[in-house]
């Protein structure tokens, strides 16, 4: 069974007037657990209103990035009580609770594969 971890908020961008990028730091005793493939996504969890809210945001950076975060794009939706709060109230250095990277929606990857990838969504 998955676990939630605090992780801690060492990046709060707004990207767009609707989106902000938001990266979490990875603690060295985590890297293991955080380890990801693309296509995966993390799930978070809040507090909001006194109720419990979870939300799941695709992972942005690419596997093959050498870092100690792992970073996610938010959109504001109308009436969206996470991505409100992640547009509207989320700041630099606060705790959010975090599963490890999660899904299946990946291909065998490696940076020094020399292949063209098309991706197609509706």
């Amino acid at each position: 069974m998955n676990s939630f971890y605090k992780l801690k908020t060492v990046k709060v961008q707004k990207d767009t007037s609707d989106a902000v990028n938001v990266a979490v730091e990875i603690p060295e005793e985590l890297k293991d657990k955080f380890r990801f493939r693309q296509g995966q996504y993390l799930n978070f969890r809040m507090m909001i209103n006194g109720n419990e809210e979870r939300r799941s945001y695709s992972i942005c950076n690419a596997p093959s990035e050498k870092s100690n975060t792992l970073e996610v794009l938010v959109k504001l939706l109308e009436g969206g009580k996470v991505s409100g709060y992640f547009n509207e109230h989320l700041h630099m250095d606060e705790l959010l609770e975090v599963m490890p990277p999660m899904g299946g929606f990946n291909t065998s990857y490696h940076p020094t594969n020399v292949k063209t990838y098309i991706g197609l969504a509706a």
